[in-house]
């Protein structure tokens, strides 16, 4: 009887040893993707900020747009205006 109980005992030894070596693992690779996670939240922060600077420097592009197309058509009108034809 004490072999079987010795038998018994082994494997669940090896059972736990087992366990314990895999719930290791796995905590290490938790370990590993959550620096990957971070990594990336402050990738993409990043990301969002100089979106947010570009469209904010188009904006402020399509404003100089908007006044040279101004300054053109009024430069236009004087000149027809000086020629006689408005």
């Amino acid at each position: 009887m004490l072999m079987i109980e010795k038998k018994e005992f082994d494997e669940l030894k090896n059972n736990v040893d087992n366990w314990l070596k895999e719930y290791s693992k796995d905590l290490y690779e938790l370990k590993k993707l959550d620096c990957v996670v971070d990594e990336n939240v402050g990738n993409i922060q990043h990301n969002y900020e100089l979106i947010y600077d570009l469209k904010e420097k188009i904006k402020l592009i399509n404003d100089e747009i908007k006044a040279l197309k101004l300054i053109q058509l009024i430069g236009l009108k004087e000149s027809l205006i000086k020629k006689g034809n408005v």
